[in-house]
């Protein structure tokens, strides 16, 4: 206490002082009055104390849950025999503003709200962790420096607040940890290591981790896509299933939601893993779909001057706008689809799961192999878009979950999964993806429009009403 108050300038000391009178502060009668009996008495106790709290700490250690708490008491009770002893050997104090600002700090000292044991132990084990993983040497005569200067600041800002600093405490057992680390084996320093790589994690730990990535806007958000694919769900942490019947247009659509995606998210990283169309296949329907030049022209390259012009400007915009997308070009499956995790996370295209299963004696489970490991890219924050092929007992038919070929996996693995429809009635196509499955929001459909010549759907803005329900049935939530 007293050298708390050395390390004080002459204008906190003053501070400090009026801050007492303010609050009225009384000190305890043997302040005003120097009973130098009651002051022995008082620390003969207190040295009494001392000698219980080493003999717990002597049948423990370090490690010991309850260590890092009683070597703390230790040390509390450690301060107030030598400030006892202090006031005995100098009863005298020279001012009564004196007398007063010592008590005072002292009631401080001792009244100081304690940061949470847990918020310290966090800090010490984190420290360890950290040297353990880089394999740095700490600076152990630095350390020790740093230590002494970081318990002075939070003495002192104890004396001059009232209450304890949790910023200081938490630097104070991280230098704690580092020291700790540095008389640790390599062998105790790997198993640190091995232990912080357990799969299992403190629930109070995940929502601090939790609570950080939303206060920093970081928590995964749903992209937003423009056009006619605009409501659909898919974003990080997510895997979206978008299935549907030969030719129906699922890679166009695809192909589309990526472009949808990339006008208010050009930032993310795109992988198409595409087993069923070569990559100059894919392009001519991304150029038709962006000049309006019939794929079936481009494919046959019956073009006028004018529209072979207009497809070599269209190929270098995309060239400028597929910056960020990869394309896998060989080795379809599932082994090379696990190997992309290893790349930075982003959207994932799998075109089609049916495609990347591997060979079992049983689909389903090559299909069940698949659809964990697009779970585990979504638990590690990619986006998913996986299509699927659909059973064909149930053309025609109303759809459902069960539609989806091979397993039951893709209905419980998806957190959103639509089908593709397209259906003829009075001459006139409608287009559906119907949303079978939402986990996150309520199940909507989406109305469009397809134009098969150029790859494209566009937004149905004209209400089809009564028209829906007799070619696709009941609404969802009937169903």
């Amino acid at each position: 206490m007293i050298q708390a108050l050395m390390d004080l300038g002459n204008e906190q000391r003053t501070d400090l002082l009026e801050q007492a009178k303010a609050e009225g502060f009384v000190p305890s009668p043997w302040y005003c009055d120097t009973d130098i009996a009651a002051l022995e008495a008082e620390l003969a106790e207190l040295e009494q104390h001392l000698l219980a709290i080493d003999e717990q700490l002597a049948g423990c250690d370090s490690k010991t849950p309850n260590w890092d708490t009683l070597w703390q008491k230790r040390l509390d009770v450690n301060d107030q025999i030598s400030a006892t002893r202090q006031f005995i050997a100098n009863p005298v104090i020279q001012s009564a503003d004196e007398w007063l600002l010592q008590a005072y700090v002292e009631d401080r000292l001792m009244n100081a709200k304690r940061v949470p044991e847990d918020v310290k132990s966090e800090a010490f084990q984190d420290a360890i962790l950290a040297i353990a993983k880089s394999g740095d040497e700490p600076d152990i005569d630095a350390l020790e420096i740093q230590i002494a200067n970081t318990e002075s600041e939070i003495t002192k800002h104890v004396v001059m607040t009232g209450s304890h600093s949790e910023e200081l405490y938490v630097r104070l057992h991280r230098l704690k940890g580092e020291m700790y680390a540095y008389y640790l084996s390599d062998d105790e320093l790997a198993d640190v290591v091995k232990k912080s790589q357990s799969p299992w994690k403190a629930a109070p730990k995940l929502i601090d981790a939790f609570l950080d990535r939303f206060k920093n806007g970081t928590l995964p958000k749903p992209y937003v896509l423009s056009g006619a694919f605009h409501g659909l769900e898919i974003g990080p942490g997510e895997i979206t299933i978008l299935g549907g019947y030969p030719g129906v247009g699922k890679t166009a659509a695809a192909m589309q939601i990526i472009s949808e995606l990339r006008r208010n998210h050009a930032d993310v990283l795109v992988y198409i893993a595409n087993a069923e169309s070569s990559f100059d296949s894919m392009m001519m329907r991304e150029i038709a779909r962006t000049t309006g030049i019939p794929s079936s022209r481009i494919r046959r390259g019956e073009l006028t001057n004018d529209e072979k012009a207009k497809i070599v400007a269209a190929a270098v915009e995309l060239r400028k706008s597929m910056t960020n997308i990869e394309w896998l070009t060989s080795e379809f499956s599932y082994a090379q689809v696990c190997a992309t995790s290893s790349e930075p996370p982003g959207l994932l295209v799998c075109d089609y799961l049916q495609k990347f299963a591997p060979a079992t004696e049983e689909t389903r489970v090559g299909i069940t192999m698949v659809m964990s490991a697009l779970r585990q890219f979504a638990n590690n924050g990619w986006s998913v878009l996986a299509l699927s092929a659909l059973n064909r007992t149930t053309v025609g038919g109303s759809t459902n979950l069960a539609a989806f070929r091979d397993s039951s996996e893709i209905e419980y693995n998806a957190d959103a999964a639509y089908i593709l429809e397209r259906r003829i009635q009075d001459d006139r196509e409608f287009v559906r993806l119907n949303c079978l499955k939402n986990r996150h929001d309520k199940p909507t459909d989406i109305d469009m429009d397809y134009h098969p010549e150029t790859m494209e759907f566009t937004e149905r803005f004209q209400e089809i009403g009564e028209t829906a329900d007799n070619l696709w049935g009941a609404d969802d939530d009937d169903q």
